[in-house]
């Protein structure tokens, strides 16, 4: 393992370790500013305004490894610049504008670090599979981060802390852009060429199937995570339990994840015969459960239980829809194909709050809704995108 690689999966690391505190707790913000619901799920969707297109332009130009340097370090100076401003900003609007170019900030960022990490090894999935325990490990102890900031301090205090990170990781990052280095990684890449390259070919179900999927579970994802606390909050729900409900729904896709690092396992959910079938049944289950969030329990059990689930079936569509879109791709457009994937999930962490949040009028509980409405549309159109893939 690389230096490089070790440097990009600790910049990862501290990225997902601040994506979840963010998730949560600027929504709540907005709340406690006076933000109406639709402001709160603008909140929640405007890191995704960009994002929706954005990281696919960066990925197009993300296909050298001076150029995915170079974004990865910018990347960072923008997202500190963004969560000191989380400090003092005041009102739901300006808070709005602030997540923008967060977003700008994630676009960089994670297009180039896939194609990176994809080009790291000779066995693209496996690289992939590290990359995937790692962030996702980050992301399960940030809600726990996050609560005990809470819980000790105020919610300000919390962006202090990611601030710090993000000064950390920008100056490692900027250690490593301005030192010469090898072309390790560039070379191991035209290397794994003959792997990916010799890959049967999937001729039904490709991108055009996968890129909705992982837009689908992005929506209850972004849902799930936009409107809980403020949701819990107005039935009287205690904001523990949300953090508890948050963090079971990282572990479980961190535990998903950590099952892939054996072969055995991953070959078993990758196998191209079974891979439209398992996308399909996590999808249903996963926009099923934001409904249980709905099921009337001060005790928050069922938020744990939905949370669960979410995370599990979750991580089951990004990594099929990961190995369809991002370790199966043409090698010379590795960063053009990472940037796709990740437009696909800013399409729908966009759309799912932005939506949710206009059509609930005054209720909170009416987002929650919108992935299984969603999931109907996705099921009635699957017919037309085999026909189109024969």
């Amino acid at each position: 393992m690389s230096g490089e690689f070790k440097r990009y999966l600790v910049s990862s690391f501290n990225a997902d370790l601040i994506i979840p505190i963010y998730s949560v707790l600027l929504p709540l913000l907005a709340y406690t500013l006076g933000a109406s619901v639709f402001e709160i799920g603008l909140v929640g969707g405007a890191v995704n305004a960009v994002y929706c297109f954005m990281p696919f332009v960066m990925g197009r130009i993300a296909d050298r490894d001076g150029v995915r340097k170079f974004f990865v370090t910018s990347s960072f100076a923008i997202l500190l610049i963004v969560s000191v401003s989380y400090v003092f900003i005041q009102n739901p609007v300006t808070l709005i504008v602030a997540r923008v170019f967060e977003g700008i900030g994630w676009a960089m960022l994670w297009p180039a670090i896939e194609a990176a990490i994809r080009d790291s090894m000779p066995d693209a999935k496996k690289a992939l599979s590290l990359f995937n325990f790692t962030w996702s490990g980050a992301a399960a102890i940030g809600p726990l981060v996050g609560f005990a900031v809470i819980f000790f301090s105020t919610l300000r205090v919390a962006f202090v802390i990611t601030s710090i990170l993000m000064l950390a990781t920008l100056i490692l990052n900027v250690g490593a852009l301005i030192k010469k280095q090898s072309h390790t990684l560039i070379v191991q890449g035209l290397q794994s060429t003959e792997t990916v390259s010799s890959a049967e070919p999937d001729t039904r179900f490709g991108a055009k199937f996968f890129l909705p999927s992982m837009a689908l579970a992005a929506v209850s994802s972004g849902v799930m995570y936009t409107f809980l606390a403020s949701y819990a909050k107005s039935i009287g729900v205690s904001i523990n339990l949300v953090w508890i409900a948050t963090f079971m729904f990282a572990f479980a896709r961190f535990l998903m994840y950590v099952l892939t690092m054996r072969e055995k396992f991953r070959s078993l959910i990758l196998d191209r015969r079974n891979r439209a079938r398992n996308t399909v049944i996590s999808l249903v289950i996963l926009s099923l459960s934001g409904l249980l969030v709905l099921i009337h329990d001060p005790s928050g059990a069922v938020f744990i239980v939905a949370y669960a689930i979410g995370g599990v079936c979750y991580s089951v569509v990004y990594l099929l829809s990961q190995t369809a879109m991002i370790a199966d791709a043409n090698p010379l457009k590795v960063g053009r194909s990472a940037g796709l994937f990740e437009s696909s999930i800013g399409m729908g962490q966009f759309f799912g709050p932005a939506i949710g949040g206009a059509i609930a009028g005054s209720s909170l509980s009416t987002p929650f809704v919108f992935p299984s409405l969603s999931l109907v549309v996705f099921l009635v159109a699957i017919p037309l995108i085999v026909k189109n893939r024969k």
